[in-house]
């Protein structure tokens, strides 16, 4: 085998530089991800349904991690016993959950941010999406994703394994 030491590279009339065989270590970000919006999704629904946010990711190797962050606000329009749940999906499996809000108090409506952060194993080579859902706690109740159309958002980035 031969080595090379340069000091710089530099692409070539506007040609990206590639590296097919590097492998980077244990830990490094490989690719980062996102969606964001400022729609409010409303749901009535005790059965998780999708809001605006979902993004989609390949990972270079089966053995890499997907760390997901997931952020917005979320507000439950009836005051007595209200509450909601929020979770995060890869395709079609769970991988994280919250339940939110809860209150009895008739002077206020229940308002809560939700913040997740989840390390995934996806194991696989193949493109993955990340989506969030919400739902309701009791029918009759309605809750608000991103109240006020206030930004929320999902990032995922592929973690070197």
């Amino acid at each position: 085998m031969t080595t090379l030491y340069v000091d710089n590279i530099a692409p070539n009339l506007q040609s990206k530089i590639s590296a097919p065989n590097l492998t980077l270590p244990t830990g490094s970000v490989i690719q980062v991800k996102s969606d964001t919006s400022t729609t409010q999704t409303n749901t009535s629904s005790t059965s998780y349904g999708d809001t605006q946010l979902s993004v989609s990711i390949t990972p270079t190797s089966s053995s890499s991690k997907v760390f997901v962050m997931m952020y917005c606000s979320v507000r439950a329009d009836q005051i007595t016993g209200a509450g909601g749940h929020v979770r995060v999906m890869r395709d079609n499996t769970q991988i994280g959950e919250q339940k939110y809000m809860g209150w009895n108090n008739a002077a206020h409506y229940g308002q809560d941010t939700s913040h997740m952060e989840i390390l995934d194993s996806p194991a696989t080579t193949s493109a993955v999406t990340y989506k969030v859902q919400v739902r309701t706690q009791t029918a009759g109740q309605t809750i608000n994703f991103g109240h006020d159309n206030g930004l929320q958002g999902i990032t995922v980035k592929e973690i070197a394994g």
